[in-house]
């Protein structure tokens, strides 16, 4: 094996060691929020199946598992959190969430809606985070011109 070749292997060695570490940290984050928002939930458990392949189980510890739900990929969690309900279609049209039974998913999630949304921050709501998406797709010629091809088969 060449020098370049042993760096190269080093750097993407570390690169996904520091990617397998954000991921944990995101997996943590994301179980704890859950957790905490449904610990008190009316309905239900749900288990959480991370892109990284950790399993969680939230709510009530008395509860039996109704629902379970696989993230595939960040850029779903991403999507939810984005664009709520419609993020959560799109990521499940698209195979980046996958759920055991999709009825169940909608019954857990309507039984503990008020609970969700009450620990859902203020900062996730869809409005800013709508804005920056667009601006980001000015509609001058050039971005006009990648808006119509993103939307049409042209």
């Amino acid at each position: 094996m060449s020098r370049s070749e042993i760096a190269t292997t080093a750097s993407s060695g570390s690169l996904a060691a520091v990617t397998n570490r954000i991921g944990r940290l995101v997996d943590g984050a994301l179980i704890r929020l859950l957790g905490s928002a449904l610990d008190q939930s009316p309905a239900g458990r749900l288990r959480l199946i991370t892109p990284s392949g950790r399993s969680a189980v939230v709510g009530p510890v008395d509860r039996d598992v109704t629902a379970e739900i696989v993230l595939k990929n960040y850029r779903a969690l991403w999507q939810i959190l984005r664009r709520g309900a419609l993020g959560f279609a799109d990521a499940y049209i698209t195979g980046d969430v996958e759920t055991n039974s999709l009825p169940g998913l909608f019954n857990y999630y309507m039984d503990n809606e008020q609970a969700v949304v009450a620990e859902v921050p203020q900062l996730l709501r869809t409005s800013w985070m709508d804005r920056i998406f667009h601006r980001k797709r000015a509609n001058t010629r050039k971005g006009s011109r990648r808006n119509i091809a993103a939307h049409y088969d042209l």
